[in-house]
């Protein structure tokens, strides 16, 4: 394992919520952009997904890897690699000439994203005992979200007044900043870790399996199923999931550990968290087009709802993350599950004439239930994955936390793109996009159903490893 000198713990942990912040402002960034991005390369709203596949293809596949590497480079060296990777990447966002470059300047984000977050997690846990993980992890949710939400609105007027392309020369500048403030301030790290192979052959097929399959409604969205791309997908998800199992049971350290997988606290919230994840990215990325599409509303508009969601995300990441030192983490996860479905229910009630207020009514709803599950879920995590796999545990529930979220970005989108055209409304777009946004709600809504049966699930399950604290 990677352990930190003797210092005060909290005063390490300022200085890891501090890359989390930029990091997260940054990505937060991205939702009032996309559709000025996609608009800018000249880029169907159908296929605006792919702005979030590229990033997050990396962040699912590499968090893995990257937590487990940490284990034996050193925390700090790997958080600083990853902040270098994701300041150049984001300048090269900003100068990219064409929409292939900028994906592939996403996917390098990705990559830095990957090589920071996890690391930052798998801290926790060598900074703090059992009963004050759930405080951390509170402050850390809190400030992900507290980043997040500043990024939105302060996108929104930037995007307004400068153009898609500033909000990823501040991001560069950031987290330049970063990078000094973590070489400065933070201890060196003492790695205790004996050295273990790198799983790449897993790795690389499990970054063919997963674009694939996220790739793949987007393509039947735009092209249909029957389609020789749609088929390519179909084929290539199918093999590389094959692909996968087989190499994975040879491999000696493998990218998608069967030992960690098999604990109940691992496997259960990793299914909760990416259902949980697709939801909420599906319900704001549609929200994010339907906003653009009004007449009179712009980036400042969507900007500021996404703000607004993750304040409410932050606030009930910060409590509940008091709360689960306290209480079961269970009945949190079972309580933001149940909550969520009125979430989406209130986007099916959304009418072409629905006020602001409404709207923020709808998206705080989102926004608190993400935060209650997020909280809950990383103290079952961080008290149930073995001390010496703390690395590569936490990038294992990152991995899958992150799968929800270009799951929920492309299938979202293209549903929202797919029933505006098919929408009997399409000479008015006002009508097309209010359709829409009701579909996606009656999509997600039937999503957070097993999003509920598998919440009952864990809340039933008996698990001798994770040491919950009753009040």
């Amino acid at each position: 394992m990677s352990t930190v000198k003797a210092q005060n713990p909290w005063i390490v942990f300022v200085c890891l919520l501090i890359s989390v912040f930029i990091l997260l402002e940054a990505a937060a960034f991205q939702s009032p952009a996309l559709p000025f991005i996609t608009g800018h390369f000249g880029i169907d709203p159908g296929f605006a997904g792919a702005v979030t596949l590229a990033y997050y293809a990396a962040a699912v596949v590499f968090a893995p890897l990257m937590g487990r590497l940490s284990d034996q480079v050193g925390r700090k060296e790997m958080i600083l690699a990853g902040l270098i990777i994701f300041s150049i990447s984001e300048f090269l966002a900003a100068l990219s000439p064409n929409f292939g470059v900028f994906l592939a300047a996403r996917f390098m984000q990705g990559v830095g994203y990957a090589s920071v977050f996890p690391v930052v997690f798998a801290y926790i846990s060598d900074l703090f005992k059992v009963e004050s993980r759930g405080k951390a992890i509170g402050y850390l949710g809190a400030t992900a979200t507290i980043g997040a939400a500043s990024g939105g609105v302060i996108a929104g007027v930037l995007i307004d007044t400068y153009g898609w392309s500033i909000i990823y020369w501040v991001s560069g500048v950031l987290a330049a900043i970063g990078i000094v403030i973590i070489y400065f301030t933070m201890p060196k790290t003492i790695n205790r870790s004996n050295k273990q192979v790198i799983d790449f052959p897993g790795a690389i097929t499990l970054l063919v399996t997963i674009s694939s399959i996220v790739t793949l409604p987007m393509m039947i969205t735009n092209f249909g199923l029957a389609s020789p791309i749609s088929i390519g997908l179909i084929i290539s998800s199918v093999l590389g999931l094959i692909t996968l199992i087989l190499v994975e049971r040879k491999a000696r350290e493998p990218v998608m550990d069967v030992e960690i997988l098999r604990l109940p606290g691992i496997h259960i919230p990793a299914v909760i968290i990416i259902l949980q994840n697709f939801c909420n990215i599906a319900l704001i990325y549609a929200l994010t087009y339907y906003i653009a599409g009004r007449e009179g509303w712009g980036a400042t508009e969507t900007g500021l709802m996404s703000t607004i969601n993750y304040i409410f995300n932050s606030v009930a990441t910060l409590t509940t993350g008091y709360l689960v030192d306290k209480y079961k983490p269970r009945i949190f996860v079972l309580a933001g599950s149940v909550l969520s479905l009125g979430g989406a229910f209130a986007y099916t009630l959304i009418t072409t004439t629905s006020s602001y207020t409404f709207l923020i009514f709808a998206v705080s709803i989102v926004g608190l239930c993400g935060g209650i599950l997020n909280s809950s879920l990383m103290k079952i995590v961080t008290t149930d994955v073995p001390e010496a796999l703390r690395g590569a545990g936490s990038g294992t529930y990152v991995m899958f936390r992150d799968i929800g979220v270009p799951l929920g970005s492309s299938i979202g989108l293209a549903l929202y793109s797919f029933m505006s055209r098919g929408s009997g409304g399409a000479s008015d777009p006002t009508i097309a996009s209010t359709a829409a946004i009701n579909g996606v709600g009656m999509v997600v809504m039937g999503v957070i159903v097993l999003l509920i049966l598998a919440s009952l699930l864990l809340y039933r399950k008996t698990n001798s490893g994770v040491q919950e604290k009753v009040a």
